[in-house]
């Protein structure tokens, strides 16, 4: 087996703390969309779309940002796991 180094582990870290950040990012985004849904179905509606195109529209960019927030979640939790690994044998290694 590999000898982890601190350098490893630190690696790792970094990782998981951009995976925390983008997971952050994503939500957030998402939050943003929710809370101007009928800001942005009337904004469609009033530049051509009918109605029932807007809420279309605007259901395709929630399930957009659904799998990216679900993807960055399950990057972080990847990322977070492999960190804890990591950890977990550069101190087995360095009792």
């Amino acid at each position: 087996m590999k000898k982890i180094t601190i350098e490893d582990v630190e690696q790792a870290r970094v990782a998981w703390l951009q995976a925390q950040e983008r997971s952050i990012r994503e939500h957030d985004a998402w939050s943003v969309l929710i809370n101007s849904k009928d800001e942005l179905i009337r904004s469609l509606n009033v530049n051509g779309k009918t109605i029932s195109q807007a809420q279309a529209e605007f259901w395709q960019h929630m399930d957009g940002h659904s799998e990216r927030y679900q993807n960055a979640n399950k990057d972080l939790s990847e990322k977070s796991s492999e960190f804890g690994k990591m950890y977990r044998i550069y101190k087995s290694q360095n009792l």
